[in-house]
């Protein structure tokens, strides 16, 4: 089975899921609270147009996203066992993840650009926050939108699939001890380094002026950003994401159940 055939494989899987957690959203933030309201009898203060404003669909989708990047097991159980190799299959999830992210991506600018006039802010993603008053020409504004939002969805989809397949590698056991222990150790080491490592202020200023740098100010005051910067390092996280999956994937072994 060739790359092609198996990245549509994974897509129709996956995309299916996209399309349950669209369902589910709509039923639990609009059908759902307009069945109370209409139950208990408050449904004249109920506001359709408050709930699809209130709804951080964004959000929603890059959580959704990142979660069944991460929960690839299953389909390189199967397609191993029928005879596809370790990176037929790596490069098949890459090809779905990218279609996946920039369908359901097309789907929230959709959302997001519908939702403007009902809105009471312009705001409805990272880039029109920070970015929409770069441009002068809505269109470029809007393509460029478009391309920054879908690299940041796919960039949280590849850290997904790089922290899934590094999991794989170990025992269920052993995955819940480090999803309990590893959130706690860091947390320790933080509030140890902040304690014991007092930084300077010439090093919180080195921080500070690099994070600047990234999300694109051009002036001490960020009264003009830019996003190339923050897009250029997204594909380059990107590309280290897919890497380390890479490796991760060639040694990947089936686990005996």
């Amino acid at each position: 089975m060739k790359v092609k055939q198996v990245g549509k494989f994974l897509f129709d899987r996956q995309i299916s899921l996209v399309w349950q957690m669209y369902l589910w959203t709509a039923i639990v933030v609009l059908a759902l609270p307009a069945f109370l309201a209409l139950v208990t009898g408050t449904i004249q203060d109920f506001s359709f147009s408050d709930q699809l404003t209130g709804t951080p669909i964004g959000l929603l989708v890059s959580g959704f996203v990142f979660v069944i990047s991460m929960l690839t097991y299953t389909n390189f159980k199967l397609l191993i066992q029928n005879g596809i190799s370790r990176m037929t299959f790596f490069k098949g999830q890459v090809i779905s993840l990218a279609l996946v992210t920039l369908i359901a991506n097309t789907i929230n600018m959709l959302f997001g650009w519908l939702t403007l006039p009902i809105s009471d802010s312009d705001n409805f993603n990272i880039f029109s926050a920070m970015y929409q008053h770069t441009f002068s020409n809505q269109i470029v504004s809007g393509a460029i939108n478009f391309v920054f939002s879908w690299l940041l969805l796919l960039a949280i989809s590849l850290t997904g699939l790089a922290i899934g397949s590094l999991m794989s590698l170990f025992s269920k056991r052993v995955q819940r001890l480090i999803f309990i222990a590893v959130p706690v150790v860091l947390f320790v080491i933080l509030i140890f380094s902040i304690n014991t490592f007092k930084p300077s202020e010439q090093t919180a200023s080195w921080v500070e002026d690099f994070v600047k740098y990234i999300l694109g100010y051009t002036d001490s005051e960020g009264t003009v950003l830019v996003p190339w910067r923050l897009m250029v390092s997204m594909i380059i996280w990107s590309g280290i994401m897919t890497w380390f999956s890479k490796e991760m994937f060639a040694r990947k072994q089936l686990k005996r159940e």
